[in-house]
């Protein structure tokens, strides 16, 4: 809920300002402004040269701005799909075809998809040679390829990737007439793609029948089925649907790209570059000479697996020009590095040079898993843990990631199964493993100090969680407690129900939070989904649901396809009829229907919760009257509902439990009838009254004065239970500004973004006589403001949903908003539209991650509150 301003508040009001001083108060404001923005719990860091105590060294790229346009191609498809073909193609393995597209639906020919690959190896500095020194018969098959393949063609044959068999052939050789030009098959990529991990990978395995669940398995040619059944083991492919493999099947760039990218996270180490993880554990800003003239850099703190530290140094000039920096995707959007942020867990690439060119922000935070190892391969980079509640998970194993037993460094192939072990994970991936019950990371941590688990409730000083192995714990909190969320440092109310967090407590035997790390984006749902499961492996670690439905608005739309794959997340449960089951289980009851809730997970969806239902469904919807969270009850006026103990619970876009819902939340809900009684499956929580996060004030009002670093408002409303509370005349705050502020004025015939001098001068010359500002506040500071012609302001509303399209469109965009939801003051309550809305966003003010930004902001599957006057967006908040 929105609070009121803070009226009774007051600071130094700067517009008129004496000059006599200012030179001084800038210095002694940049010294503070310093210190605030070092996060809690961090320590001042100090440029050091390479080799110091700052771990290894890093620096950005050079003309990053151009290599930030080049990656924009124009023809990027949406969500998860467009990030394997960012990595490759920031990795300089895929490129643009010159004109701004990457053409991800083109077919690849068989030379493109090895020049691909022999660039992934990092064995590009052989084609020269190679081209110039051996033959067509000696360079696996390079003759009959294009010239500007041949010499990748013959690195290819020399390194035993396309040698000894039908792949090598060429027109005339004697075998099968493929030409180098024809389309590569998915079966021939395949086994490229596996024998490129090594002869150890390629002998390993090959037995396990995944091929016989495809309907079209026995079809792969015999020379490549060992190859191709290892690399489904690997998960390195996949077929165009659940069933089938089509190994004869051409690919797309878009399906190279997914190949490649999961060859990436296999292969060892490359001197040319290396893709590394971290999490930003500390920032400084600082001022320095670069050949006489005077820049700024901020230094980022990297910690990585086994606790090894690296800095990233991004520099530009003082107007803000980038001079070494890095791209970073976050959300499916490209930006610089000053977008990075304390507590966020990073994939980033790392050229031979210490160059970071790229960065991609994982929406998982690292979790500590607890369990017995069941398996481990190192060949194949997997293992899989079984945790105290007999969940079975399956991580996949890096070259870096750190291993111990009994607290001294080990290899992966010391490991065997039947250990206990504590593993660091973050987006599937093992980052640390301790066996001997030694606490990975930290040397230093009595065992037990970190634990994980998910959010039943939180009050000003107790944290009820529900653990990895179903355990139910309460700690205590205090004004202590250091809280991140999202990447920055937070206060409590940021921890919700069904949040999944890791909890850091002041000793092995300490009952109090010492931090407090929301798992980022763990736990927030981007869809709900049902369907009948399909046929799927039971050791596969994913679900297959056909005739896919995602709920959209109220309603259960086609997912548009005829199956959809479903790979289990690390902290995936699996229901049926109130009991928890594993995926063997679940793998039994192929053809019943069941929901699933799913999150984007690294760079694709991954199931969260799966409930099987097994009786006939019956819908009901209402508002809550009462709601007893330990016996799972729920009533409405048109009855009472017993929720499952798997139920799914949908509240603010994160998957929670009953212990969240609360009286007066308006719902829906899916009921399974059975013999036996009636279970709840899914519950989600369609909004209550209030819409808006409670850290920030949303005001409207006439711009009264501007000074050199604050604002005031004139006959001015804040928006507080979803309506407008006027103040009066002369009843504002100052209302700070800083370099930070997003400023647009929309009083011209386009959007323009201003500095704070350029809204200055337009005060001074009196330009905002008829001007209304639309503005959004933390606290006393303002994140953004637009100002607006005062008769375009006027009868707004509110409405909610997820970001399901956002299309460029003229000087703005359109924002398509699914599972809308319009706020009815007369009812005072939320209502569900009947259809997709859209909205145009030219001049709209985004709010997310703390920071104001335009339109470009926004990803899709972001959840969004959206305060618009009829089809136009004003201002889009995206909650965290």
């Amino acid at each position: 809920m929105l609070h009121a301003p803070y009226c009774n508040k007051p600071r130094p009001y700067t517009a008129h300002r004496p000059a006599a001083g200012r030179a001084a108060a800038r210095a002694a404001a940049l010294t503070l402004t310093l210190l605030l923005l070092l996060p809690a719990g961090t320590v001042p860091l100090k440029a050091q040269a390479p080799g110091g105590n700052f771990g290894v060294y890093l620096t950005g790229r050079e003309r990053a701005v151009e290599f930030l346009q080049a990656l924009r191609f124009r023809d990027l498809p949406a969500g998860p799909a467009a990030v394997p073909l960012l990595r490759l193609a920031a990795q300089g393995v895929l490129r643009g075809d010159g004109s701004g597209d990457i053409r991800p639906d083109a077919v690849i020919t068989r030379q493109e998809a090895i020049v691909a690959l022999v660039r992934l190896l990092g064995l590009e500095g052989e084609v020269a040679g190679a081209v110039r020194g051996t033959s067509s018969s000696a360079s696996g098959g390079a003759g009959g390829a294009a010239p500007w393949a041949q010499g990748y063609v013959a690195v290819a044959g020399t390194h035993g990737i396309t040698g000894g068999s039908a792949a090598q052939a060429v027109p005339g050789a004697g075998g099968p007439q493929q030409a180098w030009d024809a389309p590569a098959t998915r079966e021939e990529v395949a086994a490229w793609a596996v024998r490129a991990l090594g002869p150890a990978a390629a002998a390993a395995g090959g037995a396990s029948g995944l091929l016989a669940t495809y309907t079209d398995g026995g079809e792969v040619s015999p020379e490549f089925r060992p190859l191709v059944e290892r690399a489904l083991e690997l998960g390195l492919v996949e077929g165009p649907t659940p069933l089938r493999l089509a190994p004869h099947g051409g690919l797309t760039r878009a399906e190279l790209a997914e190949i490649l990218d999961a060859l990436a996270h296999r292969l060892p180490p490359a001197p040319a570059a290396t893709w590394q993880l971290g999490t930003i554990t500390a920032q400084l800003a600082e001022d320095e000479d670069l050949g006489g003239r005077p820049v700024r850099s901020t230094l980022l703190e990297i910690t990585g697996p086994g606790g090894s530290t690296s800095t990233l140094k991004l520099t530009v000039t003082p107007a803000g020009t980038p001079l070494k920096d890095t791209v970073v995707l976050r959300s499916g959007r490209l930006a610089l590095g000053d977008s990075l942020r304390v507590g966020e867990t990073i994939r980033y690439l790392v050229t031979g040079d210490g160059v970071v060119p790229f960065a991609e922000v994982l929406p998982d935070a690292v979790v500590t898993l607890t369990g017995t190892l069941e398996e481990i391969e190192p060949g194949a980079g997997t293992l899989r843990l079984r945790d105290a509640a007999g969940q079975s998970r399956s991580l996949a194993l890096l070259s870096y990631t750190a291993v111990s037993i009994a607290g001294r460094p080990a290899t992966p192939a010391d490991l065997a199964a039947g250990e206990t072990v504590t593993v660091r994970a973050a987006a599937g991936t093992a980052w640390e493993v301790a066996a001997a019950g030694s606490t990975p990371g930290t040397s230093t941590e009595p065992a037990g100090a970190v634990v994980s688990g998910r959010v039943r409730y939180r009050d000003a000083e107790h944290l009820a969680l529900t653990l990895q192995n179903g355990e139910e714990v309460e700690y205590e909190l205090s004004a202590a407690t250091q809280v991140l969320a999202g990447g920055r440092t937070a206060d409590l109310d940021a921890v919700q129900p069904g949040d999944r967090v890791e909890v850091r407590l002041g000793g092995a035997d300490g009952t109090w939070v010492e931090r407090l790390t929301v798992a980022g984006a763990a736990g927030r749902v981007a869809g709900l989904y049902r369907g009948r499961l399909g046929s799927f492996a039971p050791r596969g670690g994913e679900v297959i649901l056909t005739e896919p439905e995602r709920l959209e608005g109220g309603t259960w739309q086609p997912a548009g396809s005829a199956a959809l794959r479903l790979p289990l997340s690390p902290a995936a449960t699996l229901w049926l009829g109130g009991r928890e089951v594993d995926l063997a289980t679940a793998a039994r009851y192929s053809g019943h229907d069941a929901y699933a809730a799913v999150n984007t997970g690294f760079g694709r969806p991954e199931a969260l919760q799966l409930v099987i239902k097994t009786g006939q469904e019956k819908a009901y919807e209402g508002r809550v009257e009462e709601v007893n969270p330990a016996l799972g009850e729920v009533k409405l006026s048109s009855g009472t509902i017993a929720l499952s103990p798997g139920a799914i619970v949908l509240k603010a876009g994160r998957l929670t439990d009953a212990y969240a819902l609360a009286e007066d939340d308006s719902i829906q809900a899916l009921v399974s009838k059975e013999a036996a009684g009636s279970l709840g499956l899914v519950v989600q929580v369609l909004g209550r009254a209030e819409a808006l996060p409670g850290a920030l004030t949303v005001y409207k009002g006439q711009v009264d004065e501007v000074g050199q670093d604050a604002w005031t408002l004139d006959h001015y409303y804040t928006l507080s239970e979803n309506e407008w509370d006027y103040h009066g005349r002369r009843a504002s705050d100052d209302l700070g500004l800083s370099r930070d502020t997003l400023i647009l004025s929309l009083l011209g015939a386009a959007p323009e973004v201003l500095t704070p001098a350029e809204f200055r001068q337009g005060y001074f010359r009196k330009q905002y006589g008829n001007v209304l500002a639309l503005a959004v506040t933390e606290g006393d500071e303002t994140l953004g403001l637009a100002l607006w012609p005062e008769e375009d302001l006027g009868g707004e509303r509110l409405s909610a949903g997820r970001v399901a399209g956002v299309a460029e469109s003229g000087s703005g965009a359109i924002l398509t908003l699914a599972e809308a939801r319009d706020f009815s003051p007369a009812k005072n309550a939320w209502q569900t539209a009947t259809s997709p809305q859209r909205l145009s966003l030219t001049g709209a003010l985004v709010i997310k991650d703390g920071r104001a930004q335009t339109w470009e902001g926004l990803a899709v599957g972001d959840t969004v509150d959206v305060l618009r006057r009829g089809q136009q967006g004003l201002l889009i908040l995206v909650k965290e």
